[in-house]
């Protein structure tokens, strides 16, 4: 971490911490010798585990994160920035902030990633997983966090997706009280004949997670690329999707992440959709071998999810174009 005094605290934190796993912990300046450079180099390449603050985004810093990173040491990343660079970004860094409340996360991501690491798990990097024989090593604590925080953010859609599911029915409830008698068929019917691809296209985004979505067709095929979360990075796409009445089925995967798995939306609205997605793993053989729409709520294993309409971005944005220029890559 970089030498200045407002860090001292979170350095004696971490000390604490790796005290208590029996685990010796010194800082840059308390052990470099003779050439600072070199020593710094030799106690990297010594260490079997690297805590790098990037607070204040200082060049030393990344400097020494880019040789843990090439010699494959397990590194974990902290920092109370909220802009991170790019190339870090994509990786899994615990951001604290200088407060009572930012050290207990600190304390509880520190030490669910030194238990991670001392039970034999992996931290992996770009740097290392670039070299030959580590990729397949084992599932990295990047993708677990990746996974946990996806399930946990879209979770919280399921209270919000049952109100929705209660407000319908209320809703033609009192549709079919004050409807004369010879009324027209419902929205939702009258939607069930309409419901195609070009349905689809165009901007969604998750009322939960906040993650962007562009529906897009392409020789007869819907696609729908995605940016998880607050980020304006591409993620992942849906692909291979099937619309059964006004029902979409489809599958995704992202693409810097070995993360996949089904997913199914049920149109409820002009400019809302209700539906889960499943991991993989969650998905038995047989589906996955059959037919896609055989999926629905009933399987364990699903994380609720709400779509809306995106009316305020109409226009492809950048991702969407990084999309169409390496769609036959993924």
């Amino acid at each position: 971490m970089p030498f200045h005094e407002k860090l001292n605290s979170v350095y004696n934190k971490i000390k604490i911490i790796c005290n208590d796993y029996d685990i010796n912990c010194q800082r840059s300046d308390e052990i470099a010798i003779g050439s600072i450079t070199k020593g710094l180099i030799q106690e990297i390449y010594n260490s079997d585990i690297i805590i790098a603050d990037l607070t204040f985004s200082n060049p030393n810093v990344f400097y020494e994160l880019a040789i843990s990173h090439c010699i494959g040491r397990k590194t974990i990343m902290i920092t109370q920035e909220d802009k991170i660079p790019f190339d870090i970004g994509q990786e899994y860094v615990i951001n604290y902030s200088n407060s009572f409340e930012g050290s207990l996360i600190l304390e509880k991501e520190v030490k669910r990633l030194l238990e991670h690491l001392l039970n034999g798990g992996i931290i992996d990097n770009p740097a290392f997983m670039f070299l030959p024989n580590n990729k397949d090593k084992c599932k990295t604590i990047s993708t677990i966090n990746a996974e946990s925080e996806q399930k946990y953010r879209d979770s919280l859609a399921a209270l919000e997706m049952k109100l929705s599911k209660q407000g319908e029915n209320i809703k033609q409830i009192l549709n079919h009280i004050t409807a004369p008698i010879n009324s027209n068929s419902s929205n939702i019917n009258e939607l069930n004949h309409k419901i195609n691809f070009n349905f689809f296209e165009g901007s969604w985004v998750s009322i939960t997670s906040k993650s962007k979505f562009f529906g897009l067709i392409e020789n007869g095929n819907l696609f729908i690329p995605y940016c998880y979360g607050d980020s304006n990075h591409l993620t992942g796409h849906y692909y291979n999707c099937r619309i059964l009445g006004n029902t979409l089925f489809t599958r995704y995967k992202w693409f810097h992440r070995p993360i996949s798995g089904y997913a199914f939306y049920n149109v409820v609205s002009k400019n809302k959709l209700v539906g889960g997605w499943w991991y993989s793993r969650d998905v038995s053989n047989a589906i996955q071998c059959d037919d896609i729409t055989r999926i629905n709520d009933s399987i364990p294993g699903m994380t609720d999810i709400i779509l809306k309409r995106d009316t305020t971005s109409n226009q492809k944005l950048s991702w969407v174009d990084e999309y169409l220029r390496n769609k036959l890559q993924y």
